[in-house]
């Protein structure tokens, strides 16, 4: 390991404009610099055009860097989201990879929009674009459109009574099954990863059958170190890791200001992702 970075720090859960976040691929990569980080992924929803841009930048400012993704999937396991990680990654043969999925997105955004016109909360398609992400819009940005119209008050209002599961104007999309997006990331050369497994709603029991089925998928780790994890959660994730002979991984999952009070590296100030795992990773890829 490189003894320069031994005791670095790193940050392989980040999103930008591309997708959800606030800061474009560039900023991001120059803010992780700033913060004395050492790596870096870039893992936006169902894009990887960003990637460029923030590999470019990060060779410039002398940044390890991984292309990364983040994947929602849908089937026997539940809704759950799955990371690929890449040393090098085509990114117009992936990018075609995942144009269904952006048709997806648009066609339930559309059927969102229609739900709050019944609701009494126009907001056309061009307008939502003034919120969106530069490549992928979602419901993020369709309840900052609430908002910024002053459909509602808060975002969370917009969520919970609109646009979650339950809300009035919930509308489910189209995605990858578990399989699907393991067999995609492997066909590219890239590490598979379960992303924030103690997002998934169950118990812990629930949670060692979803691994248990992933790891006989061909999954190669999973995200151990996350802001939201109590302690007694990311040992239990520890000894999985351990038991399977998965890599552990971890990061803030950060947005930018999409994600308040969450900075690169150390999340809300409480974590601390070795360069060691990001080291381990770059070994197996």
């Amino acid at each position: 390991m490189e003894s320069s970075r031994e005791n670095g720090i790193i940050d392989l859960h980040t999103h930008s404009n591309m997708s959800d976040g606030s800061d474009s691929p560039v900023e991001l990569v120059r803010k992780a610099k700033k913060g004395n980080l050492v790596g870096l992924a870039l893992t936006d929803h169902d894009t990887v055009q960003g990637v460029p841009l923030a590999k470019m930048e990060a060779e410039a400012l002398g940044l390890k860097f991984l292309s990364g993704v983040e994947i929602g999937c849908q089937d026997e396991f539940g809704n759950l989201h799955i990371l690929g990680y890449f040393k090098d990654l085509e990114i117009e043969r992936f990018s075609h990879e995942l144009e269904w999925v952006k048709k997806a997105r648009i066609e339930r955004n559309m059927k969102i929009l229609a739900k709050l016109r019944e609701e009494g909360m126009p907001i056309s398609m061009d307008r939502l674009k003034m919120y969106g992400g530069v490549d992928v819009i979602g419901r993020l940005h369709i309840a900052k459109a609430m908002l910024g119209e002053g459909h509602v008050k808060a975002m969370k209002v917009a969520f919970k009574e609109y646009l979650n599961v339950g809300g009035r104007c919930f509308v489910p999309r189209k995605t990858f099954t578990s399989r699907e997006a393991i067999e995609l990331i492997k066909g590219y050369g890239g590490l598979v990863v379960m992303a924030h497994p103690f997002l998934i709603p169950g118990q812990k029991m629930e949670l060692t059958r979803i691994i248990n089925g992933l790891a006989g998928l061909g999954i190669d780790g999973i995200e151990v170190y996350y802001i939201e994890n109590t302690p007694e959660e990311t040992r239990f994730l520890e000894n999985i890791c351990e038991k399977h002979n998965l890599i552990p991984t971890g990061g803030t999952d950060y947005h930018g200001v999409n994600k308040p009070g969450v900075s690169l590296g150390v999340g809300r100030g409480d974590m601390s992702i070795p360069y060691s795992l990001m080291y381990r990773m770059l070994q197996r890829i």
